[in-house]
């Protein structure tokens, strides 16, 4: 089963405790508006694991790759993207990617990507 979490990106609030890894990720990003969506991402993941059933404190840690990870699951994802914040949480691996998408370039995708009835 999967679940996916989107909220807006608001500066302020508390960063979960998800262990050092995390918090140093979060803190060593140097703009502004990348610190405060990856910090939203971290809500949004307490949310997710929350209404999982897991409350107790995790530690998020990182791949190679810099994909971050719970050990012992469940799997999960993170995205950003301008205004919104993404979080899929499955117990298979999983990806999510939010993107902002331009006028100008969804004029040009959607008769390409979606069915009539989608346009």
């Amino acid at each position: 089963m999967s679940r996916l979490y989107v909220a807006e990106i608001r500066s302020g609030g508390e960063i979960p405790d998800f262990g050092a890894a995390l918090l140093t990720h979060i803190h060593e990003k140097t703009n502004p508006h990348a610190r405060a969506a990856s910090a939203a991402a971290s809500r949004l993941l307490r949310l997710a694991l929350d209404e999982a059933g897991i409350s107790a404190p995790v530690d998020v840690a990182f791949a190679e790759n810099g994909k971050p990870y719970l050990s012992g699951g469940p799997h999960f994802s993170l995205s950003h993207s301008h205004a919104l914040a993404a979080v899929l949480i499955s117990d298979a691996p999983c990806g999510v990617d939010i993107e902002t998408i331009d006028a100008r370039i969804a004029q040009k995708l959607a008769p390409r990507c979606l069915s009539a009835g989608e346009k």
